[in-house]
């Protein structure tokens, strides 16, 4: 029985499906390579919208998640970085010209992620920050639950996608897709590790995996200076 109640808790997990494919697996890599035990790891991957609710009802002990602001009541600490970037098929006219303004872009439907996906939302705030107003916003295509679903719409020319350029990133070596420039704008948003109101997450090995992803990052692993303060609950929304 002692040795029971000694032995470690394990962890659930949930993370974006951009997170979940091309993130998780590196922090998991460190995690383990810092002495911990993978078999103390259960994860999901599902929307961010959906990673929120699960870590609010406490379905899942920690959370990764995309996207431009962290979610309203729960801690927050940033972990890496990631761009986004629109694809299109190669005989599709965006490819021969190379780049288009942010109104061309928003004013075309897109196949994208569904509703409540990080990639979706970060696109569409970052247009309206340009000054593109919402009733400009053209209907989805097609809306798709996978990542690589969209990808393989866009290759078949079915409509432009934006998505995380470490998801296009194959389809772009295999010349199945072309990226085109949006005119003075970037899309970059911020994936981060949210859990529920304690300073730090409660269990050793959610500790660990959150310093693993921490070490790993991604693109880049240079917290913002908005983002300094990690265990802080956001008030501003």
């Amino acid at each position: 029985m002692d040795d029971l109640l000694r032995a470690p808790r394990s962890l659930s997990v949930a993370a974006s499906l951009t997170i979940a494919d091309h993130f998780l697996p590196l922090w998991i890599r460190t995690y383990v390579e810092n002495g911990n035990d993978p078999r103390l790891l259960h994860s999901r991957s599902t929307n961010t919208r959906e990673v929120v609710r699960l870590v609010s009802d406490s379905v899942v002990d920690l959370g990764f998640v995309e996207g431009s602001e962290p979610p309203k009541g729960l801690r927050y600490k940033f972990i890496a970085h990631d761009e986004l970037a629109v694809y299109v098929a190669p005989g599709h006219p965006w490819a021969a010209r190379g780049h288009i303004s942010p109104w061309t872009l928003a004013g075309t439907p897109l196949v994208t992620r569904e509703e409540g996906s990080g990639c979706r939302a970060v696109i569409l705030a970052a247009l309206q920050q340009h000054g593109v107003l919402p009733s400009e916003f053209a209907p989805p295509a097609l809306e798709l639950t996978s990542n690589t679903a969209v990808l393989e719409a866009a290759a078949a020319n079915v409509a432009p996608i934006a998505i995380s350029v470490r998801a296009a990133a194959s389809f772009l070596r295999d010349s199945r897709l072309v990226r085109v420039g949006i005119d003075r704008t970037v899309f970059r948003r911020e994936l981060g590790a949210i859990w529920g109101n304690s300073d730090v997450p409660q269990t050793p090995v959610a500790r660990a995996l959150l310093l693993a992803a921490e070490t790993a990052g991604g693109n880049e692993n240079q917290v913002p200076k908005h983002r300094q303060d990690s265990s802080r609950l956001d008030s501003r929304r």
